[in-house]
């Protein structure tokens, strides 16, 4: 009489795993073991995910978390009770009832008592955690969030950082539609100084991740080579052969110039223009010493001048990094190049 005739020896399930309340479930790259989430069903339909973060490419089931791993088990756990454990006890229960029956009328009677009484194995719940930043792949649609801002496509490997920028420029366009009402001159110039001052960091920010992306075609310094304008058209001119002024033309750029300038003054010294303002844009000069007074028409211009630059540098900066015989996807290298990293990093 083996196991068998209790019950079943082996069984298999499907156990889905739990998403949070928008549908995303977690997942940690098993080399960096850092935490981040998608949602299945959306994306391409592969069986290979490549971390946001360092790069690292597995098959997706090895990008499970321990939290998820210990809910599986619990619940395999509470299956076996219910589908194993369970019958196969209350057959010996019976078998034992027999020996009860049999010896009933005889000089030895064996009594047995089986009480069919069980605590269920309690499941390993979790919840998911919350990361900052969701983004919608805009090459292949897969949603998913990471923390921090930059991350590249857990499925396709494209970079994040165009969709994050156009979004934090629409994000200065709605600031701007705040003036339609009836707002005194004070309201009005801090709303339209905050547009301009949180476009220019959110290029800064989005330039930052390309000179990461980028180490060959840009230089590591200046740190801040996306606040200075020239600076950056120069480097793209060397390292492309085109400059960011021949990118979106110089009419175009003259006013990316003269705008960044004006942030700059706005910045750090109230607005006033002052000679080293007008000695790097001249046209400045009829500000001297004076406040510079924004306006909602020029703001709007600037926007959308910097989202052409931004447009322009990536193609420059993708014909460059082809041309050096590694071609990217808004800056992500392939994914057949990606090794693992020599030693994993700390969970943040």
């Amino acid at each position: 009489m083996g196991l068998g005739w209790y019950g079943p020896s082996s069984f298999s399930i499907d156990v889905p795993i739990p998403t949070d309340e928008r549908g995303l479930v977690g997942r940690r790259c098993p080399a960096c073991l850092r935490y981040f989430k998608l949602k299945l069903g959306t994306g391409l339909p592969t069986e290979t995910c490549h971390c946001p973060y360092c790069g690292y490419v597995a098959n997706i089931s090895e990008f499970t978390t321990p939290e998820q791993e210990e809910y599986v088990r619990s619940v395999g756990m509470r299956e076996a009770q219910e589908r194993i454990l369970k019958p196969m006890m209350r057959r010996f229960g019976e078998s034992l009832k027999g020996i009860e029956r049999a010896t009933s009328r005889g000089p030895i009677q064996i009594r047995v008592e089986v009480r069919d009484q069980w605590r269920s194995i309690p499941l390993a719940l979790y919840r998911e955690r919350e990361v900052e930043t969701d983004v919608t792949c805009q090459e292949c649609g897969l949603q998913f969030a990471v923390y921090g801002v930059f991350a590249t496509c857990p499925d396709c490997t494209g970079m994040n950082a165009s969709a994050v920028f156009h979004k934090s420029m629409e994000a200065a366009r709605r600031r701007l539609s705040l003036l339609d009402g009836d707002l005194d001159s004070e309201m009005v110039e801090g709303l339209l100084s905050d547009a301009l001052g949180s476009a220019v960091g959110a290029f800064d920010a989005v330039g930052k991740e390309l000179c990461r992306r980028f180490p060959g075609p840009l230089p590591s310094t200046p740190r801040n080579l996306f606040q200075n304008i020239e600076a950056l058209s120069a480097a793209l001119g060397k390292a492309t052969g085109s400059s960011l002024a021949e990118a979106v033309g110089e009419e175009r750029y003259a006013n990316l110039a003269r705008m960044f300038q004006v942030r700059h003054v706005y910045e750090h010294n109230l607005g006033v223009v002052d000679a080293d303002a007008i000695k790097k844009v001249p046209d400045l000069a009829a500000w001297r010493g004076r406040k510079y007074v924004l306006a909602r028409r020029e703001i709007e211009a600037f926007l959308q001048s910097l989202n052409e630059a931004y447009d322009g540098v990536v193609r420059l900066l993708e014909a460059a990094s082809f041309e050096a015989g590694k071609p990217t996807q808004h800056g992500a290298s392939s994914a057949a190049s990606r090794e693992p990293p020599s030693a994993p990093g700390a969970e943040t």
